[in-house]
């Protein structure tokens, strides 16, 4: 999928000047990588450029990106959102894509690596990991 011909031009324009230009080849990248379809991969860019359009009406650097801003994004953002009908609402597949991006992210050390869970299941996980 070449994300630049699959997207309207006005999409990929506004992810080429948000925040998140750095990180968009690697994005692709990785969800080529991952085998995604070519409408789920399109459907994963839509929603990270209204994530992108966001951080750049809000001036917020792709540094401080985490998922408390991504929390932010889904609660505050979206509840009074007013934006045209083909950007992304939908809460589930707008944290499934920035899942991803925060992936793709921490890979790179564009942004901070999350804080471990803590307390007796997180112990427990962990520890099942390890046996796996």
């Amino acid at each position: 999928m070449d994300p630049s011909t699959s997207l309207r031009p006005a999409v990929w324009d506004s992810l080429l000047s948000s925040p998140l230009a750095p990180c968009l080849e690697a994005f692709v990248a990785h969800l080529r990588l991952g085998r995604y379809a070519d409408r789920t991969s399109k459907h994963h860019l839509r929603c990270i450029a209204h994530l992108g359009r966001w951080m750049s009406q809000c001036q917020l650097p792709l540094e401080r990106l985490d998922e408390a801003m991504i929390e932010q994004f889904l609660g505050d953002h979206l509840r009074c959102c007013d934006g045209p009908s083909s950007v992304v609402h939908e809460r589930n597949d707008l944290r499934a894509a920035f899942g991803h991006l925060l992936r793709v992210l921490r890979e790179q050390g564009a942004v901070a690596t999350g804080r471990a869970a803590t307390g007796p299941i997180a112990d427990e996980l962990r520890g099942f990991d390890e046996h796996l």
